[in-house]
C-alpha cells in the first residue's frame, strides 16, 4: 500500500510540474525562465514524437522474433544450487546445535558463579577460603559495617575538597 501511494505521488507531482513547470522553477534556488508551452517548443516535441513512431513502425518487421531452439541453461545452476542449499542447511544446523549444545554446558559450568560472585573469589584467596563451602549467595556474608562506608565516604570527600582548595589557591573557591 505504501508504495502504491509514493508511485501515486511521483505520478501526481511529474505530471503536474509536466503541465505547470512555474511550480517547479519558482521552488528552485536559482532563477530559471521556462517556456515550455510556446508554439515552436510543441511543435518540436510533436515532430520528435512523429519521427520515432514512423521509424519504429517501419523497423518493426525486422526486430520481429525469429523461430529457434532456445536453451534452457538455468537448470545447471537451478538444481545443484538447490542441492547446495539443502546440504548447507543441515551443516548449518548442525553447527548451530553443537555451538548451542557448548554455551549450554558453559552456562552450566559458569551458573554457581552467577549465583555467587565471590565463589571465583574465594578459590584462589587463602582468607575467603577458609571461612567454609560456600553453599548458596548469602548478601549478609559479604557486608562491611556501615562505619567502613562512612569511614570511605568522608576520606573521599577531604581527597576531592583538598584537591579543589589546592587547583584554585588565588581564585576563592568558586572562582
Amino acid at each position: 500500500m505504501n508504495m502504491k501511494v509514493a508511485m501515486g505521488a511521483a505520478a501526481f507531482l511529474c505530471f503536474m510540474y509536466g503541465v505547470a513547470p512555474k511550480l517547479l522553477y519558482a521552488n528552485l534556488p536559482y532563477a530559471s525562465v521556462c517556456y515550455s508551452w510556446t508554439f515552436a517548443n510543441v511543435v518540436k516535441h510533436i515532430q520528435l514524437f512523429t519521427a520515432i513512431t514512423a521509424a519504429f513502425w517501419i523497423l518493426f518487421p525486422v526486430i520481429e522474433p525469429e523461430e529457434k531452439v532456445s536453451l534452457d541453461v538455468d537448470w545447471f545452476y537451478r538444481k545443484p544450487l538447490a542441492a547446495a542449499v539443502v546440504i548447507l542447511s543441515k551443516v548449518a544446523v548442525r553447527v548451530r546445535n553443537d555451538i548451542r549444545n557448548q554455551m549450554r554446558r558453559a552456562i552450566s559450568y559458569m551458573l554457581p558463579y552467577f549465583r555467587n560472585p565471590f565463589l571465583l573469589v574465594s578459590r584462589n584467596t587463602p582468607v575467603l577460603n577458609e571461612m567454609g563451602p560456600i553453599k548458596f549467595y548469602d548478601e549478609n556474608r559479604y557486608r562491611f559495617p556501615i562505619g567502613v562506608t562512612a569511614l570511605v565516604s568522608v576520606l573521599v570527600f577531604v581527597l576531592v575538597a583538598s584537591y579543589v582548595l589546592y587547583t584554585n589557591q588565588g581564585d576563592g573557591l568558586f572562582g
